[in-house]
């Protein structure tokens, strides 16, 4: 598997044992541009990166691979031929959909897909790819990937004579493997390096028993000097988040947040209380691992 992110590749490898089992094990390459580290990576939802990452973003991939090839005999890639590939969260965009009327076939749904895409984001939708959980019965979960970005994966995996079994943003796959832990009404919180994206799992219909997310926003994770008077980093900054996003959404606060990824930068000594009064606390619990 590899993870990329808009700081680093990630091959997970395995180690055959002596036993015959596999140990796992991670190789990191820096995506490197030789410029600033933030040049040519937009905001947060702002637009895609440059060319200039996306050349980088090939030769650390090359790079990981070339270096995995080059050791002992013993060390093998999770999977000989495919490789399963999970893009951060902050290099896609994630939306919800809601389907036409009048719907009649898929085309009508992608259709309407690629158009809220374009006015959320105010981006060419022809420049991504799209792709969604099509339901012409109710609001679906959309997500865009960079074509530059995909088609430099597929050429760079090629190149070693592999490639992709799959390419998702982060939140897809960590959805795929969590929703049987939630409950209606629960938020899911997936923690990045430098972001957050959250979603509520929504109730279940008869036409469709599996949960399915009927919110979903991406946050910028905040410095410490740039967070208001009275709210606390970590944990604290994201309740706040949450329990403003679910006001503005008309929703009641979260009662459980299941969160996973990263953990969260802990708020300094001084700030360690927040200074919220008369608010419900939300409850976090930590996602339980799924073997894949």
């Amino acid at each position: 598997m590899i993870e990329i992110s808009r700081d680093e590749i990630r091959l997970q490898s395995a180690r055959c044992l002596a036993s015959g089992s596999f140990k796992s094990a991670p190789r990191c390459e820096p995506i490197a541009t030789g410029v600033d580290r933030d040049e040519g990576m937009p905001e947060l939802g702002a637009g895609e990166p440059s060319r200039l990452w996306f050349d980088a973003l090939e030769q650390s991939i090359a790079k990981v691979l070339a270096r995995n090839r080059q050791t002992s005999v013993d060390w093998v890639p999770l999977q000989l031929s495919a490789a399963k590939v999970i893009v951060g969260d902050e290099l896609c965009r994630l939306w919800l959909t809601s389907p036409p009327l009048n719907a009649t076939r898929p085309g009508d749904c992608e259709a309407a897909a690629m158009f809220r895409f374009e006015s959320l984001f105010g981006l060419d939708a022809e420049r991504w790819c799209v792709s969604a959980d099509w339901d012409a019965h109710q609001s679906f979960l959309s997500a865009a990937l960079p074509v530059a970005l995909v088609d430099g994966v597929c050429a760079a995996l090629m190149s070693h004579g592999l490639r992709a079994a799959s390419i998702r943003p982060a939140f897809i796959a960590t959805w795929a493997s969590a929703f049987r832990q939630l409950r209606t009404g629960d938020w899911l919180a997936v923690v990045a390096r430098r972001s957050v994206t959250v979603a509520r799992a929504g109730p279940r219909n008869w036409w469709s028993p599996s949960l399915r997310p009927d919110l979903i926003r991406t946050f910028s994770i905040p410095s410490a000097s740039s967070l208001p008077d009275g709210v606390v980093g970590g944990l604290g900054w994201l309740a706040q988040a949450i329990r403003l996003e679910a006001l503005r959404q008309d929703l009641a606060v979260p009662q459980r947040v299941v969160l996973c990824g990263l953990p969260l930068p802990a708020p300094a000594q001084s700030q360690a209380k927040p200074s919220m009064r008369g608010v419900d606390p939300i409850r976090f619990d930590r996602l339980q691992e799924v073997a894949a």
